[in-house]
């Protein structure tokens, strides 16, 4: 059973979600904002989800930026619907964010954890970012489950190590 701060980091995690589903899908979707760095990660996601290949000057942007958008484009198509699809994506990948900063911060300064929960989960630039195709809320989101799991690993030995990404109410 999780303690009390536990429960309060989770319900801003959930709480951080729905203002990130709000923000970032009904009130500001990133296929309404193509511009600038976003136009150029999905036009080159348009063109990976039609089977062309990147050019030279695609190695400019981060890569896995338009890579991983390119996958709802290539389950959905590269108009609107492949750009939901990405929308929705962006927004996943943002309310992960206060999530495994949170698994993080329990692993590591667990005095600290719900409040690291609780300022990422309404911090305004990490919302802001999930209602944009931009390279900053995938790294970092990549980046803090990364970190998390590899710490748990490094923690655990043998077949404990896979089960690193247990579900967050379980414990560590």
């Amino acid at each position: 059973m999780a303690n009390r701060w536990d429960r309060i980091a989770l319900a801003s995690v959930l709480a951080g979600l729905i203002v990130r589903i709000i923000w970032g899908v009904v009130i500001h979707p990133p296929l309404d904002y193509l511009y600038s760095d976003m136009g150029a990660y999905v036009e080159r996601a348009q063109r990976l989800a039609t089977g062309a290949g990147l050019q030279r000057s695609d190695a400019f942007f981060p890569p896995g930026t338009h890579v991983l958008l390119a996958a709802p484009m290539t389950l959905f198509g590269t108009e609107r619907a492949g750009l939901w699809g990405g929308a929705v994506l962006w927004c996943a990948l943002s309310a992960a964010i206060p999530f495994f900063a949170w698994r993080l911060a329990r692993l590591l300064l667990t005095p600290a954890a719900t409040l690291t929960a609780l300022f990422c989960a309404f911090w305004p630039l990490y919302i802001t970012y999930g209602g944009y195709f931009t390279s900053e809320t995938p790294s970092l989101a990549f980046l803090l489950a990364s970190l998390w799991a590899g710490y748990r690993a490094v923690q655990l030995s043998g077949r404990q190590a896979g089960s690193a990404w247990r579900p967050a109410c379980s414990g560590a």
